[in-house]
Order: structure tokens, then sequence, then C-alpha cells
């Protein structure tokens, strides 16, 4: 369909049509085309602010679009009780990567029951009945780190009596999660001698341990406590040579830089 040409028909334009102000000083009238207006927008300093800032504007709400459609992880389509039983299968290393990917597994990931069942599932002999500073995380943090880590301290005889001199001791030990053996290795400074020494033994429940301390000459036994809370290993100490029975006591610390074999 072709619309009737106005030109021919003596219609005066409309030359009454009022303008479109864009400044005190310039204007565009009602009859131009929209080419004309954006040529017009263009020209002027503030039509081009106002276009830069449109501009702006919808990139600015296209990226906090794809922004919001990305936070939705597949972790957000399913219910928290069915991930956070996932999730029980792995292990913690493999969890505190995971809390770094998203928000959601942020927040799963800090679930305290989540972290009170692995203290128990890994550590049972070491578990307390109540988290360390309030938090199950850092109870397994705490756990953690003194099961792998050196110690240095000193024992002491008792008896027999006039052998009341101490032994400097560091030693690495290991205590593997869920079954409690404890391996590692050391030295101990005796009148200027140094022995080395390899240890394991048993944790049992409550934190109470037994190992054997193992030189190129004797043996000897060490029952004490891993105390969680304090971060140290106390007990006494005992072997029994051909002719007399030694008792001791000791005391260690958690020591980084502990001697290595």
């Amino acid at each position: 369909m072709v619309l009737p040409s106005t030109q021919g028909s003596g219609a005066a334009p409309p030359e009454s049509a009022s303008p479109i102000l864009l400044s005190p000083h310039r204007a565009v009238r009602m009859d131009c085309g929209i080419t004309d207006v954006v040529a017009e927008l263009l020209s002027w300093p503030k039509g081009q602010w106002w276009i830069r800032e449109s501009v702006r504007r919808q990139r600015a709400e296209t990226a906090a679009r794809k922004a919001a459609e990305a936070d939705l992880s597949p972790l957000s389509m399913l219910p928290d009780e069915l991930i956070m039983y996932t999730l029980s299968f792995l292990e913690p290393e493999h969890l505190m990567a995971l809390r770094l990917t998203s928000r959601d597994a942020y927040r799963l990931v800090a679930d305290e029951q989540l972290w009170q069942y692995f203290c128990k599932r890994d550590w049972p002999f070491l578990c307390p009945a109540a988290p360390l500073r309030s938090s199950w995380l850092n109870t397994y943090k705490t756990i953690s780190r003194l099961s792998g880590s050196g110690w240095r301290g000193t024992s002491q005889w008792l008896k027999p009596e006039g052998y009341d001199y101490c032994q400097h001791t560091r030693l690495e030990m290991a205590i593997e999660k869920r079954t409690g053996v404890m391996r590692g290795c050391g030295a101990t400074q005796n009148n200027k001698k140094l022995m080395t020494f390899d240890l394991e033994g048993q944790m049992a429940p409550g934190g109470v341990f037994r190992w054997k301390k193992t030189f190129s000459y004797h043996t000897t036994l060490y029952t004490g406590k891993l105390n969680i809370e304090l971060g140290t290993l106390t007990g006494t100490l005992d072997y029994q040579d051909q002719t007399t029975a030694w008792e001791g006591v000791f005391r260690f610390k958690p020591d980084p830089n502990a001697w290595r074999k």
C-alpha cells in the first residue's frame, strides 16, 4: 500500500510545530527525522555525555545480570541436607579447596555439624566433648596440626636416686587418622652425647598413649597423654636394664623446627 504524498496537495509544512529545546541556544524541531535528532545530540557536548552514560549504565546492568546468573551454582539447586550428606564422604583437605569456588560452597563447608562429624570420624581418640574456641573447624585444625607436629622437651629420671639429670629430646611424630597408630623418630642429648631413636605406639581414647622409644642398645616405654587444649605431651617413662629399673617423667611441646632424621 502506497501512502499519498502531501507535496502535491498544496499543504503547507508545519512551521508552527514546537521545537525540542536542548539548550537556550540550540533546538531540534519536531518535524525532523530521528537521524537528525541523533546527529544533533552527538554534536552537542551534553548530548554526548548522556549517550555515554546510557551505554555505561547498560553495560553495568548487563554485567550485574551475568554475575547473578553465574552465582546460581549447581549447589544452590539441591537441598542442603543432600549436599551435606555428599560432602561427608570427602576428605577435609578437599573441602577446604571446595569452599573457595562459590558462596554457597563456602557456606556449606563452614557448617559446624559437618566438622563435628569429621572430628569424631578421623580423631575418635582425641575428639573432645565440646569444641575448642567454640568451633569444630578450629578443633579439627588443631588436632591435625598436633598429630603431625614436631616436638621438643625434656625428660628427667626419678629412679634410681642420684641419676636425676635432664635429657633434652627432639622428635618428629605422626598420628594416623582413624587408627591412632603413632610413628616417629628423634634424638636425645645425654651428657653431651647425641642418641637417635625410633618410636612406635598406639593412641587410645582420651588422648592416652603408649609408645616404645628404641635406641641402639635399649628400649624405653613412654606412657602419657596428649592434651589438645594445652598442646602438650606429658607422662612417665621407664625401662629395665640388666640390674636397674629406671623411672622418670617427660614433658614435650610442639616444635615446628624439630630435628629430622
